[in-house]
């Protein structure tokens, strides 16, 4: 019998369906989606909302007109990676210097319509690098560019064009994708749908740059557990129409907020089914933690957290190997005004057939300005001489488990208005899992922003 041929719909086929779809929910009796992700979490003096993210864009608070706004931001950044193939004797010393120019302006005539633009001008420089690297190129980008309709039926809104996704922890997302968004939002109880592709139209303005064609098809419920705490169970379709096919489906849940006044707390779980190139894909993550944070001086912090990534010993007819969405960032904080990695800066993992052992502790010296000391233990869940996506450069022996420990040092700053800055600190000690002569890794890491 002849294989059934697999018919893909055209991008253009797909967008007219999301069109179609969009004009039926809005003129439809009431329907259940939500706007719980419309509005960006505005920052207070509240300490619980004083954090930085230098992906956020500018916020856009200098009048043009009375509809018309903009912000901007420059951003210098200084990154130092020693030693990441875990020799001493080889010279692969990576130092750059990134400056960056970002520009956003919206235009607001009513209540209910927002056009927003994002554009983002960088280059790096490298002050050290190794003999064979790539040179860099200037690139200028629309990171966003997008239609909001909000309240347009009561409690829907929708989004149309690139924007961007992020969820708490961007263990799923961190990133901006040409998208039709639904939102509904009814008091404490919201729903999301979207369709989305990254770079559907080019990114980058200056430069070709090549793309998986992966589209992606989102659901999400979000309800209130109480004032302070919120559970999102969630849906994702990653349906891989390039070559390499891979098709993944993660059916998973979230939950994050404060279990009392003075502990906060994360969970993230995810089942991962699907198939790669003809293999089928099963496994399963997770992450949870809290933070503990003393009500004294200082407010010192505790945080203990345990995430595991399911693994697979022999992979070839089916594939128990959890793997994250390729969307996520794996970026948050604690309890500092800062975030950072969480995983690790220097190995900086995907989750994938890893069990990782996390503990901080952190300190405010000043109400905007935190320092925390953060240790890891990485060890695999079965023994691989493979790591999913990681910072480093050496493979492991696929012998033994045990690949090494982490220990981050991360400081925020920002008591002067308009000024954000951070230092990061990172080390990857290589465990059993590496050659007995596998030596130490090192990053280091500053970052200045001005706001205007």
């Amino acid at each position: 019998m002849a294989a059934e041929r697999r018919v893909r719909p055209r991008p253009a086929q797909a967008l007219l369906v999301c069109l179609i779809g969009i004009t039926a929910l809005l003129f439809a009796p009431r329907i259940a989606w939500s706007e719980a992700t419309t509005e960006p979490r505005s920052e207070s003096d509240d300490d619980a909302f004083i954090r930085y993210d230098f992906d956020d864009p500018p916020d856009t608070e200098n009048k043009l007109t009375r509809d018309l706004t903009y912000g901007a931001q420059v951003t210098f950044g200084f990154d130092y990676e020693r030693n990441y193939d875990l020799d001493d004797d080889s010279d692969d010393d990576l130092a750059t210097f990134e400056p960056e120019l970002e520009i956003a302006v919206s235009y607001d005539p009513a209540p209910w319509f927002r056009a927003f633009a994002n554009l983002d001008l960088k280059r790096q420089f490298p002050i050290e690098e190794p003999d064979g690297r790539e040179s860099q190129k200037t690139r200028l980008r629309v990171k966003e560019a997008y239609v909001n309709l909000r309240e347009v039926f009561q409690g829907v809104s929708a989004t149309l064009g690139r924007q961007e996704f992020k969820d708490e922890r961007e263990w799923l997302f961190d990133e901006d994708l040409d998208a039709v968004r639904i939102f509904y939002r009814n008091s404490d109880f919201g729903l999301e749908a979207s369709i989305s592709r990254e770079e559907l139209v080019d990114k980058d303005v200056l430069n070709e740059e090549s793309v998986d064609e992966i589209n992606n098809y989102f659901f999400l419920g979000r309800t209130a557990l109480g004032e302070d705490s919120e559970i999102s169970p969630y849906l994702l379709v990653r349906d891989d129409r390039t070559s390499s096919d891979e098709d993944l489906v993660f059916l998973g849940i979230s939950s994050t907020g404060e279990l009392t006044s003075d502990i906060d707390y994360w969970v993230q779980f995810a089942h991962v089914r699907g198939s790669d190139d003809g293999t089928d894909i099963r496994g399963y993550g997770f992450d949870v933690g809290a933070t503990y944070t003393f009500d004294v001086d200082f407010e010192p912090s505790l945080t203990l957290g345990a995430a595991f990534g399911s693994g697979d010993d022999d992979p070839d007819d089916k594939d128990s190997n959890f793997r994250q969405t390729g969307l996520q960032d794996n970026n948050d904080r604690f309890n500092g005004v800062t975030s950072f990695k969480y995983y690790g800066e220097v190995l900086d993992p995907e989750l994938s057939n890893l069990f990782i052992l996390t503990a901080g502790a952190g300190i405010r010296p000043t109400k905007r300005s935190s320092i925390d000391l953060v240790y890891h233990h990485y060890r695999q869940h079965q023994a691989s001489d493979e790591l999913r996506d990681v910072s480093i450069d050496e493979d492991p022996d696929g012998e033994d488990r045990t690949l090494g420990n982490g220990l981050d040092l991360i400081i925020g700053f920002r008591e002067i208005e308009g000024v954000n800055a951070e230092a990061i600190f990172g080390l990857f000690e290589p465990g059993a899992a590496f050659s007995s002569d596998a030596s130490t890794a090192y990053f280091v890491g500053f970052e200045v922003e001005f706001s205007f």
